[in-house]
């Protein structure tokens, strides 16, 4: 996905890695926990492709998986170093994005169905 802040591209990136079978430790901070999966979201510069930031989100192994939460937890933390400002004109063109996508998801899905 492609996002454009003052005047500048950016892709987003997102990739999942599961461990059902094998389930990892993640030590953090404050404490350890066993995660069956990670996702993953890389901040790139659309021209240099050099990363820009990147974010991660714990699926623990209590949980039931949830790409849309898991998505929005990692870009939350890829986006911590940047301003407030292109955050939000960030999450603004995320939202559209994947509304957009999921309308013409639906769309293929039923054709002829009015929308």
């Amino acid at each position: 996905m492609k996002v454009l802040v003052q005047g500048k591209e950016y892709k987003i990136c997102f990739k999942h890695s599961q461990f059902e079978d094998h389930p990892k430790t993640i030590r953090g901070k404050f404490s350890t926990r066993l995660v069956k999966g990670i996702t993953e979201c890389k901040l790139f510069e659309a021209d240099t492709k050099v990363i820009f930031s990147a974010g991660f989100s714990y699926c623990s192994v209590e949980d039931n998986f949830n790409k849309v939460e898991g998505r929005k937890i990692a870009l939350r933390d890829a986006l911590r170093p940047v301003s407030r400002e292109d955050r939000q004109e960030v999450w603004k063109q995320y939202f559209f994005n994947i509304n957009e996508d999921r309308f013409n998801s639906f769309k293929a899905r039923h054709p002829g169905e009015k929308t």
